[in-house]
């Protein structure tokens, strides 16, 4: 970590509402439940738009202020010590302001630094290595991550369009779920905190056409708009679990390690099935393997938290957690080494 200590003393996820089956989500598009678990090996999902009726319960700065308000009420100095709050989403509310400046209006919130990064599955990883060269700078010893997703302006559920709209865009709605999740970072440690011993991000540069695709609009009509979401899934199921593979082999290498039943894994979360491909692919113990895409979707920019949290719950001091993530959109492919214990479990 180039001399500086980074600890995590607290994570917090939050799903809003109840969990949508393949059945229900398949009467909506026009997808046989089944094939959704047979193509995907996803089960559920949740959304902040009510699928019944419509009604948008929850926006992306909604969702920000819920994790800020668990994580600040087990900071014993409430938010008065925190010195900076990094948000990282591939769906804000607005363009401006950003919706981690929302959050903390709504919070009363005020005098903080706050950064707000777009970005996919690896935002949250990105998030982390702005923190680290913040906590390095010396000039703050502690702040709060936030992943986010709320996909109200990207799927439309209600729309009878759906049934024949391009399966790279339905793809979507099996695929993805809304959440937020988030920790408090320090430069202290405390008791029962992970130590991060490694944040790793790249662009690599992959020679291969754009894998996920997020767009925005505007007012202007005569501009060739693309769809609001796109997904190249067959592109992904073939290159992902070969980049996870490479990553994970460096990691081992690079810190001279093997697996063990003292090690977790934490996947990239694209799918049930992606996650299934890419572990068997390492050869990787499936009782130490740290997953929940299958039971709650992809939620991309939360979805590090909700694994970060179950090896919190899980893992045992001194043992070590791999968490790998591959960005599609123009194929980034970013690494969290976490160790149970703190300092004295290194």
């Amino acid at each position: 970590m180039g001399g500086v200590n980074m600890y995590i003393s607290s994570v917090e996820t939050y799903l809003l509402g109840t969990n949508i089956t393949n059945k229900e989500l398949g009467e909506l598009i026009n997808f046989k439940p089944q094939l959704i678990e047979k193509l995907f090996g996803n089960y559920g999902r949740h959304f902040s738009t009510d699928i019944l009726t419509g009604k948008i319960n929850n926006n992306t700065s909604d969702l920000i202020s819920i994790v800020l308000r668990k994580l600040i009420e087990k900071n014993k100095n409430s938010h008065h010590d925190i010195d900076f709050i990094i948000t990282s989403t591939a769906t804000p509310d607005h363009l401006l302001p950003t919706s981690i400046n929302e959050a903390c209006y709504k919070l009363g919130i005020k005098n903080i630094e706050t950064y707000q990064i777009i970005g996919g599955c690896s935002g949250a990883v990105q998030a982390l290595n702005l923190a680290k060269y913040i906590l390095k700078s010396g000039l703050h010893k502690k702040g709060i991550l936030v992943g986010v997703e709320c996909s109200n302006k990207f799927l439309n559920l209600l729309d009878s369009g759906n049934q024949k709209t391009d399966t790279r865009e339905i793809v979507n709605y099996v695929l993805f779920g809304d959440g937020v999740g988030g920790c408090i970072l320090s430069s202290e440690e405390t008791r029962n905190s992970l130590t991060i011993n490694e944040v790793s991000y790249k662009y690599i540069g992959l020679d291969e056409k754009i894998g996920q695709l997020a767009n925005w609009k505007g007012t202007r009509e005569n501009m060739n708009h693309s769809p609001m979401l796109q997904e190249e899934y067959k592109l992904i199921e073939k290159i992902v679990p070969e980049l996870t593979q490479d990553s994970f082999k460096s990691f081992l290498s690079e810190n001279n390690l093997k697996i063990s039943d003292k090690m977790w894994l934490m996947p990239p979360q694209l799918s049930g099935k992606m996650v299934d491909v890419i572990c068997k692919k390492i050869e990787f113990p499936e009782t130490h393997i740290l997953s929940r895409v299958a039971d709650i979707g992809n939620c991309a920019n939360a979805a590090l938290f909700f694994q970060l949290k179950e090896f919190f719950d899980v893992a045992n001091d001194g043992e070590d957690g791999i968490a790998i993530s591959i960005e599609s959109s123009r194929w980034l492919t970013s690494r969290v080494h976490v160790k149970k214990g703190g300092k004295c479990a290194k």
